[in-house]
């Protein structure tokens, strides 16, 4: 959406845009600044989704006592937001998914020059951000009628864009079925789906399973692990065979 938004505003756009989003959010702005130390932050113990909650809020109340912003404590957080996740209670994550939004906002940012281009168009009238899940849309003659979760909206409007994003949700499951092992998954540090196949999977495509995986830089890190298992599998392999043709060698002579 930001995007789009952004792209129209080069473009120089003189109308209006209506945004019509589940929460009704928005990112949040990267730091001008650039690196700051904060006090190391560890999970709880506790597999607890409120806990967790509890202890970060305290974590960034501590490091703004000490002038750190923010934006510092949430990076400093990363490393360790999937393991944390893995590790919860099936109905534990269910509850953490539900403040995702917020991460997201919160996580994946944006520069400090386009948050204000939003801000900006906002205070001018050209930028409304709507509250509200949209379940269909549809045309009529001049109008798009979109159909939201508790009411309907009427839109004239020249252009629809679709913003939402990658729909993962059970993407595995209806691609690969009875193939992927989610508890397998969950004890696997390789990123391998299944016991039985070689079968792994990066991105988007683990938003069912991991709590972050859209950025560069878990993509990048899972890239890795894969290439590392599969390295290692295919090492494996060939020593296997090594050792099945010496063993063939010394039955022959």
């Amino acid at each position: 959406m930001v995007d789009a938004v952004q792209h129209l505003a080069h473009q120089n756009f003189k109308g209006d845009i209506q945004v019509f989003s589940r929460h009704g959010l928005t990112p949040l702005p990267h730091l001008e600044s650039s690196h700051q130390d904060c006090i190391p932050f560890k999970f709880p113990s506790v597999k607890s989704a409120r806990k967790i909650l509890n202890a970060v809020r305290k974590q960034i109340d501590a490091n703004a006592n000490r002038n750190i912003f923010w934006q510092t404590t949430i990076n400093s957080l990363r490393q360790e937001t999937n393991n944390t996740w893995l590790s919860l209670p099936s109905r534990e994550q269910k509850k953490l998914r539900r403040v995702l939004p917020w991460w997201n906002i919160a996580r994946h940012r944006i520069p400090t020059s386009t948050y204000d281009l939003l801000i900006k168009l906002q205070k001018e009238g050209r930028l409304t951000i709507i509250k509200g899940e949209v379940k269909q849309a549809e045309h009529h003659g001049d109008y798009f009628l979109l159909n939201l979760t508790h009411t309907t909206a009427l839109i004239k409007a020249e252009k629809m864009v679709i913003c939402s994003g990658y729909c993962y949700n059970h993407q595995l499951e209806k691609l690969c079925g009875n193939l992927v092992d989610p508890e397998f998954f969950c004890k696997s540090n390789d990123l391998k789906l299944s016991n039985q196949h070689e079968l792994y999977a990066l991105g988007p495509a683990l938003g069912n399973l991991l709590f972050e995986t859209t950025a560069i830089n878990e993509i990048r890190q899972q890239s890795v692990k894969i290439a590392a298992a599969i390295s290692e599998q295919m090492q494996a392999q060939e020593l296997s065979t090594n050792q099945k043709l010496s063993t063939n060698l010394e039955a022959f002579n």
